[in-house]
């Protein structure tokens, strides 16, 4: 479990995915997972990199 004061989020629905969920895999426990797909995000550039997404998600 994440500590509750240090600002950390478990879960939050992202501005990029509004229809998803986003979830800190910190916060789970290790024996819950049984793989991990990261897709990394430059949200210092956010207009740009959510046009990428989205046209990755595309093809």
């Amino acid at each position: 479990m994440c500590p509750l004061n240090r600002g950390i989020k478990s879960f939050y629905v992202p501005r990029s995915h509004p229809e998803g969920i986003s979830v800190n895999v910190r916060c789970l426990d290790n024996s819950t997972i049984r793989s991990v797909h990261i897709e990394p995000f430059d949200g210092a550039h956010w207009e740009e990199s959510i046009q990428k997404l989205k046209a990755s998600h595309e093809s």
